[in-house]
């Protein structure tokens, strides 16, 4: 049997013709190198990369935080599919005060003379003192990197209506892209969404599925109620919660970010493709994810703490 070809939504990028494949394979989170790894190359990393590759999986999504370049770099040099043919992004974060440096080991790393598109990790550290400014000049050495040809577009991550309104203020190439925390349990606001329209940024979402991944991960927690509403919608269309929830995403016009170590759900995945939800299917889920709010990532930072807090997490 055939794998699915990845459809693809179009990014604002320096290439008019740009296109990026609408489910990307994430090599952060469960591939996350800590301490004595971190300079280790991990042969288990490469081969799920590859076998990413192998099964249309072209959108590679990484991050210089994750410590894993080097694996995806291994990856891509061991695959037969032409560069051009490759949609490869990573990200900044942990060397804000020295981008350009930190662009140029993430690309030797990567084993790349250019990324299709690099990525602001996180705004947060612009409620620090001198955040704010600290911001700009980040922004603006991404923006020379985009000049300079070696990424074909630049987006951000995490960032929330109130940071890109600050990004406007004085950038001169706004982002094409911003990947968040994006499932039934975090929906983005409808402000959000609408700032991303009204200035072409494309939508990305990271850790979809966290609904289903609560109880594979504690069997003992209880199971949130749309975990079963995605179940149940699943049966109507002969798919798993899995592929319910990354066609929720889907169906919001956004690009999904997901990974596996195993073949197998990688396979299940791709049958995300090919069908859609109802818009009252896309309305119920999200109804009953809000009901149980949940955030994945980034809750230790102090700013999101009080802001979920006074949103009712």
């Amino acid at each position: 049997m055939s794998l699915p070809t990845i459809p693809t939504l179009p990014l604002v990028s320096s290439d008019p013709n740009a296109k990026i494949p609408v489910i990307g394979f994430g090599v952060g989170t469960t591939w996350f190198k800590r301490g004595a790894d971190e300079d280790t190359l991990s042969p288990e990393t490469v081969d799920a990369i590859s076998t990413a590759l192998k099964l249309n999986y072209t959108h590679i999504d990484g991050a210089e935080t994750y410590k894993t370049e080097p694996e995806i770099g291994e990856a891509l040099h061991k695959s037969s599919i032409p560069r051009k043919d490759l949609f490869v992004v990573t990200k900044l974060n942990d060397n804000l005060d020295d981008v350009q440096n930190a662009f140029s080991e993430s690309l030797k790393k990567l084993g790349t003379d250019y990324v299709d598109l690099y990525l602001l990790h996180q705004p947060y550290f612009r409620h620090k003192e001198g955040g704010e400014e600290k911001l700009k000049a980040v922004w603006k050495e991404i923006e020379k990197i985009y000049e300079s040809g070696r990424a074909k577009a630049i987006g951000v991550s995490n960032f929330d209506v109130e940071d890109l309104e600050l990004l406007f203020t004085f950038a001169t190439h706004k982002p094409s892209y911003n990947q968040i925390e994006f499932h039934p349990q975090l929906a983005p606001s409808q402000a959000l969404l609408d700032l991303h329209r009204k200035h072409n940024i494309l939508t990305s979402a990271y850790a979809p599925l966290t609904p289903i991944l609560t109880a594979r991960q504690d069997p003992s927690a209880p199971t949130p109620k749309v975990a079963k509403t995605v179940e149940e919608i699943g049966k109507k269309y002969g798919k798993t919660p899995g592929q319910v929830l990354l066609r929720w995403v889907l169906d919001q016009d956004s690009v999904v970010i997901t990974t596996s170590k195993r073949e197998e759900r990688l396979k299940e995945y791709l049958g995300a493709l090919g069908w859609e939800l109802t818009k009252e299917e896309i309305d119920r889920i999200r109804e009953d994810g809000s009901k149980e709010k949940k955030r994945a990532f980034w809750g230790q930072i102090e700013y999101l703490k009080k802001k979920d807090a006074a949103e009712g997490f």
